[in-house]
């Protein structure tokens, strides 16, 4: 779905089978526009929220939504079901000023359509406020399951003010999988890069140990640290996303894990490809 020059927003979001949730009642102006955007040459969808003057519908509070979204009366073959794969595609720009806050804040969502976690967040893109600003990827554990978290967070600095596309494949399913991509326009530069199931590091100690857990390129740098604490004796898993010791997505090729303690060491190699 593109942007148009007719400037009628709300209807053409609406005409493809999307719903609206604009925070037009108390501040009674157009929160969602298509103006031309110099860089890409072409019309855009802009969102904007004004910090003192919106709110949810019609209540004054610290928490305005402005979202496309499928829902309930949106078709069929816009909707995810059980153990079909859906993959989504967009380009964003976050201005260059753009304040991360460090409470509610998210741009992106996958939410349970049905079933016992009904309209409940899975998958969260949000801006943090912090020092510096962080881009989380959050996960939101479905009922009776655990693993809640933050499975990856980048800067956001690189992100601000570029234009970049984002590209999401899940999986719907008991055993689901999920993958975010996101890379600046300008120069194909990966900025964002998480698949789930990600890389598994498994290692048995046959005595508690001092244990260091690393992960270097064919040159040997280090790149990640996993593990680095005294473990008791028994089994253990780990994962590792591409990323480096500053969270910068790494360029593809093959890594090592280095497992060491204080009586051996061992090396598993493991491919990966951008």
């Amino acid at each position: 779905m593109d942007a148009d020059s007719t400037g009628d927003a709300y209807a053409r979001i609406v005409s493809r089978g999307y719903g609206l949730e604009v925070p037009d009642v108390l501040h009674p102006v157009k929160h969602l526009t298509e103006p031309w955007d110099q860089d890409l040459k072409k019309h855009v969808f802009e969102f904007v929220l004004h910090k003192d003057m919106d709110g949810d519908s019609d209540e004054r509070i610290d928490r305005q939504k402005n979202e496309i979204k499928t829902y309930g009366p949106s078709p069929e073959d816009m909707k995810a079901s059980k153990g079909e794969t859906h993959t989504y595609r967009w380009k964003f720009k976050l201005d260059r000023e753009f304040k991360a806050s460090s409470n509610f804040c998210h741009i992106h969502q996958v939410k349970a359509g049905d079933g016992p976690d009904a309209g409940m967040p899975l998958m969260t893109i949000t801006p943090r406020a912090g020092t510096p600003d962080k881009l989380e990827l959050i996960f939101t554990a479905p009922t009776g399951a655990s693993g809640s978290g933050k499975p990856m967070v980048v800067g956001l600095k690189p992100i601000k003010g570029s234009r970049v596309e984002a590209y999401e494949k899940v999986k719907y399913d008991d055993n689901g999988t999920f993958e975010l991509k996101i890379r600046r326009v300008s120069d194909d530069s990966l900025l964002f890069n998480y698949v789930n199931p990600n890389t598994t590091i498994r290692y048995t100690l046959p005595e508690a140990d001092r244990v260091r857990l690393t992960v270097v390129d064919l040159r040997g740098r280090e790149v990640a640290v996993l593990a680095d604490r005294f473990q008791e004796a028994g089994w253990y898993e780990c994962f590792w996303n591409p990323v480096d010791l500053k969270g910068r997505c790494l360029n593809g090729g093959t890594y090592v894990a280095v497992l060491k303690t204080g009586s051996h060491s061992k090396t598993i190699k493991l491919p990966f490809l951008k």
